[in-house]
């Protein structure tokens, strides 16, 4: 489908292709999944907050919705299993538990709140620590230091544009109503109208797999954002999809696919590897994602001079529909992230 406003047009169809293959893929735990390992802060909670054995439901739904709203407002350029270790990191330690409670937060001194949010959080886009502090003001003063209250009985219109008031929150909205609504925390009059979060993988990967092509080479990811958001939601509609479920698997491929540029793991692992044309670039001063410079295709994986070995994939057979199969243990989500202190934080994340 051409684009008549941005440079790029878009196949449907074969988005269709891709949000069948990966959600097909995610229900088997084949390939990229077969750990079973779901990496979103939703599913990787404090034990404490936790049911045990665990339930889709939590013991916790005000502590969790507050823990939510701060590893939310940290989905930009960090990749999430950083996130996960900084977020359990802060709450394990009853020192610094207080950055997930609002009237605490309000209550420190200001210089204070920064700095802890700097050693502990270490997340500074956008000066982040300032606009923590004035998030968390917003959210005591009007909302009761609940973030449930953004959420519960309002309408997606409603609470979109509530969440969008915090300062550093725009574009995250969609997750964190997403968040919210998968472990039953807080619910929408309308959850079937909950989006897809673009981010860089679910932007990219149309791109790679020629699902999106580009007139001019490059595409700003906001002009993609709003066709490509709502051919997901289409898609999923259409075909009867667990929009939880679509959403963790198309950022699962890009997270622990894409993001390895290792063409000999797309050929062992990913459901998308024969209709994957290269894993493209971006320009992350300008906010492009790049599939041709100087007339050739970007490519950033290793070893591509190895598809001739390619042999194609496994099949996959549709299995469970249940999120909470999915749910990784505690123990495998504190080994995952054990390693937060060597973690390159770059772009590749988000």
């Amino acid at each position: 489908m051409a684009n008549g406003k941005n440079p790029f047009y878009l196949d449907k169809e074969r988005l269709r292709e891709i949000c069948l293959r990966a959600y097909h893929a995610y229900e088997t735990g084949e390939g990229i999944f077969r750990n079973s390992e779901i990496f979103l802060p939703q599913w990787a909670l404090p034990k404490e907050l936790e049911y045990s054995p665990r339930k889709i439901q939590v013991k916790s739904p005000r502590q969790v919705a507050n823990y939510l709203f701060v590893m939310a407002s940290m989905e930009r350029r960090r990749q999430t299993k950083v996130n996960i270790a900084y977020g359990m990191n802060t709450w394990n330690n009853q020192e610094t538990r207080w950055l997930f409670d609002s009237e605490k937060v309000v209550k420190r001194n200001p210089e204070e709140v920064k700095i802890a949010v700097l050693e502990n959080l270490r997340y500074t886009l956008n000066d982040f620590p300032s606009s923590f502090i004035n998030n968390n003001r917003i959210l005591y003063t009007k909302y009761n230091g609940d973030a449930r209250n953004l959420v519960e009985g309002r309408t997606f219109k409603e609470a979109g544009k509530l969440i969008r008031e915090f300062q550093g929150i725009d574009g995250i909205a969609d997750l964190f109503m997403r968040y919210l609504d998968d472990r039953a925390i807080a619910r929408l009059q309308d959850p079937e109208e909950i989006r897809l979060k673009i981010d860089i993988h679910k932007a990219r990967i149309p791109i790679n797999t020629n699902a999106v092509i580009t007139t001019t080479g490059r595409v700003r990811i906001d002009q993609l954002t709003p066709e490509i958001k709502e051919a997901y939601h289409q898609i999923g509609l259409e075909e009867g999809l667990n929009m939880a479920i679509m959403d963790a698997a198309i950022w699962r491929i890009g997270e622990n696919g894409c993001n390895r540029r290792d063409y000999s793991h797309c050929i062992a692992a990913c459901p998308l590897e024969d209709i994957c044309e290269s894993c493209i670039g971006d320009d992350r001063r300008k906010g492009d994602l790049i599939a041709y410079e100087d007339g050739k295709r970007v490519e950033l994986r290793r070893g591509t001079g190895q598809k001739y070995f390619n042999l194609g994939n496994l099949p996959y057979k549709f299995k469970s529909n249940s999120l909470l199969d999915k749910m990784p243990s505690e123990e495998s989500v504190q080994e995952s992230c054990s390693e937060d202190s060597q973690i390159q934080l770059d772009f590749e994340g988000k």
